[in-house]
């Protein structure tokens, strides 16, 4: 995936993406010397691992409140 900051408003960058939309993200977040008119490219990845921590926490939740624990 491809964008470029379109513009800095205070502490978010805004980012046009290729092929239609716009995302909002925080200049702290982004590579240093990013300015208006940088391309940035993005990889996003499905975190499985992550994905199923959490899963196993909400049920683990759902469990203690419903007394099953």
């Amino acid at each position: 995936m491809e964008g470029v900051i379109d513009r800095i408003e205070g502490d978010k960058a805004v980012i046009l993406v290729k092929g239609g939309g716009e995302m909002y993200l925080p200049v702290g977040s982004l590579p240093a010397g990013v300015r208006e008119g940088s391309v940035l490219r993005f990889d996003i990845k499905v975190d499985r691992k992550t994905e199923e921590e959490r899963r196993k926490k909400v049920q683990d939740l759902q469990k203690r409140l419903r007394g099953k624990c």
